[in-house]
């Protein structure tokens, strides 16, 4: 990990200086604190290696580190996709499936034929990270995480569950690698 650790460092430093969506690390109106999903501590006062953890997970994850301020705890990336993008195979079965139910079940081979290709729509995908230092004397590390799609909060506590898990194997099997 530490032959990583310069490249990263590199890598953040220059990502700080890309825009980033507004109001990523800000919470929706109305609401002063995140919900609890979205927050984790790890037993950790080496806050640095917490955002650089954060970054690389984000990048295997396909997004793009848009923002990086290791200084103030601060990480924003971001991500397009297309959200119709199936699959030949898949495709073909939801055209099939799709005429089917149109015509009465009888012509379904003809969807093939008959259906036209659905238009690629883009999802932007936002997500920004704020990690603090808490504790007596700092001794853990506080990750605070919210992910947008098209500007609007994702709230489904399976995502940030996820997260949090492959964050915390990353930082666990950077610890034993070391």
């Amino acid at each position: 990990m530490t032959r990583l650790a310069f490249p990263m460092a590199l890598l953040l430093l220059v990502a700080g200086c890309v825009a980033t969506a507004p109001g990523l690390m800000e919470p929706p109106a109305g609401r002063g604190m995140r919900p609890e999903y979205q927050t984790r501590l790890y037993e950790t006062a080496d806050e640095g290696r917490v955002l650089l953890a954060c970054a690389t997970l984000l990048q295997t994850m396909g997004f793009q580190v848009d923002e990086a301020a290791s200084a103030l705890g601060v990480l924003s990336a971001s991500k397009t996709r297309d959200a119709n993008r199936l699959t030949p195979g898949e495709q073909t079965a939801v055209n099939v499936v799709s005429l089917g139910l149109l015509l009465g079940g009888y012509t379904a081979p003809l969807a093939l034929f008959l259906m036209p290709a659905a238009t690629p729509q883009p999802r932007n995908i936002a997500v920004g990270i704020t990690t603090r230092k808490v504790g007596q004397g700092g001794s853990r590390v506080s990750v605070g995480v919210v992910f947008k799609e098209n500007s609007a909060e994702i709230a489904d506590p399976a995502i940030y569950r996820e997260f949090f898990e492959q964050l915390s194997k990353a930082l666990f099997l950077e610890v034993h690698d070391s």
